[in-house]
């Protein structure tokens, strides 16, 4: 049950931070258009759009780097993954790779006799298959995908295409989001650099 709980709690994380993102940019346009002067609200008003802003980011950011760095060690651990090199396990036919259930009632019980652990805990959730022909529980390969920022096969490290978990249009503007997060932390990353770059540049070359 870990990879899912971890993937579920991230996903509710993710949505507030989302959400608190989304309120503090309205009211930021708000202001700028005049909008809320309609309602006798003052410019000062958008420093609370800021503040919701910055915290949305900062959480979405934080969260996504942070979960990360927990689907490496629990695909790690249950053992079908490896970030460098070969998988320290074989996956059976009917085995999802992210939590080691069976994906299916029928290779439960069949796997149920060589390994207690195998149990078709989640035999009832719709499965998905990657082109590489591994299959996984559908909320398994979403939150190892979506939320986990892998795009591979966790067990054979095949690329993924992104284009098969965009069903709805609240998918694609999820992914946009995501890669909006990965750019603020990249842009925070940078930020200092950049600026010791344009400082050198103006020391070389006398610029005031």
């Amino acid at each position: 049950m870990t990879p899912r709980m971890v993937y579920k709690w991230f996903t509710v994380l993710y949505n507030v931070s989302f959400v608190v993102g989304l309120i503090g940019y309205l009211i930021v346009l708000g202001v700028f258009f005049g909008i809320f002067a309609l309602f006798g609200v003052g410019p000062e008003f958008i420093q609370v759009g800021v503040l919701l802003l910055s915290y949305g980011l900062y959480f979405g950011v934080l969260g996504r780097d942070f979960v990360e760095i927990c689907t490496d060690r629990m695909a790690a651990t249950i053992g079908y993954y490896s970030k460098d090199g070969l998988p320290n396990k074989y996956l059976g036919d009917g085995i999802c790779a992210v939590c080691n259930h069976a994906t299916s009632a029928t290779t439960g019980h069949i796997a149920l006799h060589n390994d207690p652990a195998l149990r078709p805990m989640f035999s009832d959730d719709p499965v998905h298959q990657l082109t590489c022909k591994h299959v996984f529980h559908e909320k398994c390969i979403r939150g190892w995908v979506m939320i986990g920022k892998k795009d591979i096969c966790p067990y054979c490290k095949e690329k993924v295409d992104l284009k098969q978990f965009k069903r709805n249009p609240w998918d694609t503007q999820q992914q946009l989001y995501l890669n909006l997060l990965d750019g603020v932390r990249y842009l925070v990353v940078w930020q200092p650099i950049i600026f010791g770059a344009v400082q050198l540049a103006y020391y070389l070359f006398g610029l005031d």
